[in-house]
């Protein structure tokens, strides 16, 4: 939950290269808006460099940018209900 409303987050990563390309976004189906974040990891030095997608700035952008972020961590997989955002 997000919101108040029913929403779905996906991920999924570059074949073969799982730890340099990731790819998260959060789709609500009542508002039909769907934001994202692409992860891109070098490697060599382990720096991120994240490229967020569709965050409006209001204060849904924190907990998307949260549950997001958690989507490629695994820990929204691990751990779904530390992140019920009603």
């Amino acid at each position: 939950m997000f919101g108040g409303d029913k929403v779905y987050v996906m991920s999924a990563c570059k074949q073969h290269g799982c730890g340099s390309e990731q790819i998260a976004v959060m789709y609500d189906p009542n508002k039909k808006i769907m934001c994202g974040v692409l992860l891109v990891a070098n490697p060599e030095t382990r720096a991120e460099k994240l490229t967020w997608m569709n965050l409006g700035g209001g204060n849904e952008t924190i907990d998307g940018r949260t549950i997001l972020y958690a989507a490629l961590t695994g820990s929204l997989e691990n751990h779904p209900d530390a992140f019920d955002y009603r």
